[in-house]
């Protein structure tokens, strides 16, 4: 039970309470305690229009405390997303972090295998041997015939171990 309800409940019993005096009879100052005057007729409609107000609030706070409710449903839904959000945008720049490494480790691998293929290019070109001044007419079989008796008489025959194939 409200305060305003046990206000009203007190008003009403002394409305219906008849004042008596010690012998039974009642006194004219005592009759007129329970006869309701304009200020209690002033205050009951003062009590009832409270009373009204106070509803009114309880409505209009049950309506904000809905919209609080479902302001803080979303804003909860928000912050999830923006965790996840989050979590992906720092799992990427790890996987970013990650290629950066691997790109470097490529690059430096690219640069070692470039040295090596032209290590082994100018290698390859210090075995070559250029004939230079022949003939174009001069026929194939002649020319390897050529080239091998030069290279024989050049350089010996103990310089070649085995027989190379020329093309």
């Amino acid at each position: 039970m409200g305060k305003t309800d046990r206000v009203q409940t007190k008003l009403r019993f002394n409305l219906q309470k008849t004042p008596q005096t010690c012998d039974g009879v009642q006194s004219p100052d005592r009759a007129l305690e329970g006869v309701p005057t304009d200020s209690d007729v002033d205050l009951k409609q003062i009590l009832v229009s409270i009373q009204h107000c106070f509803i009114k609030i309880d409505e209009k706070i049950d309506a904000l405390l809905y919209r609080l409710d479902y302001m803080s449903e979303r804003l909860d839904m928000h912050a999830e997303r923006l965790n996840q959000v989050e979590w992906r945008v720092s799992a990427a720049e790890d996987e970013q972090n990650t290629m950066a490494v691997l790109q470097k480790k490529i690059d430096r691998l690219l640069h070692v295998l470039q040295a090596k293929a032209e290590d082994l290019e100018t290698r390859s070109d210090r075995n070559k041997v250029s004939v230079v001044g022949i003939a174009e007419y001069v026929h194939i079989d002649n020319l390897k015939w050529f080239v091998e008796q030069l290279l024989t008489d050049l350089l010996g025959c103990e310089t070649f171990s085995y027989i190379y194939i020329m093309e």
